[in-house]
């Protein structure tokens, strides 16, 4: 059984309809800020509609979001659109990154449908130098000298490492030249994300929940 799962913007309850229409939805969670009210959306879509409320700082929000999750036997579909608040959406792709469940994000920008498979924001397997190095070449550095000196590490390691990245999806050669591919820019993302400063305390709860 497939759950819509969204942050709330104005613009949610056109896009819930679109989805009702070619699937059988038996809930939508709508993540919201305290302030959010949906009361005049309930009746549209016949008490559907259940409310998750989060607050604080990030981690108080995944470790909300990752409480719902975790509790649900379900595999969910994240609905998102250009309006969709930033720090919602890193939320749930770090929760669900957590949790490991299976699920798909649906992205409307304007009248345009995209379908994101789930594994694209599964945690990667990249070690920090991986990572050094395709923050290098998302910059726009495309010799390998270059990309030694801002990692901090050989030209060989940078030549195999950059070789692997290829090999794995995270960068493309285009004009003579590497670019970060869609998962790499996504891995580079929930990295920074995942390094935030998480307490010990919210780790041990979020573990509890996994």
């Amino acid at each position: 059984m497939v759950v819509l799962i969204a942050p709330f913007d104005l613009s949610l309850p056109h896009v819930i309809k679109r989805e009702l229409k070619s699937n059988n939805v038996p809930r939508i969670d709508v993540i919201t800020y305290p302030d959010d009210d949906l009361t005049a959306f309930q009746d549209s879509f016949n008490g559907k509609l259940r409310q998750i409320i989060v607050e604080g700082s990030f981690e108080d929000i995944v470790i909300r979001i990752v409480e719902h999750i975790s509790n649900s036997k379900n595999s969910y579909q994240v609905l998102l659109t250009q309006y969709s608040p930033n720090e919602l959406i890193m939320a749930l792709v770090v929760s669900f990154a957590i949790v490991k469940k299976e699920v798909n994000f649906v992205v409307y920008v304007k009248n345009d449908r995209l379908l994101i498979d789930g594994n694209l924001f599964k945690p990667s397997t990249l070690e920090d130098k991986d990572l050094l190095i395709l923050k290098a070449i998302d910059r726009g550095m495309y010799k390998v000298e270059d990309i030694a000196q801002f990692s901090k590490t050989s030209i060989a390691t940078v030549s195999r490492k950059r070789k692997k990245l290829e090999e794995e999806g995270y960068i493309k050669k285009a004009d003579g030249k590497y670019q970060v591919t869609l998962k790499g820019e996504i891995a580079l993302t929930t990295s920074r994300f995942a390094n935030r400063s998480f307490s010990k305390q919210s780790f041990q709860k979020v573990e509890k929940l996994r």
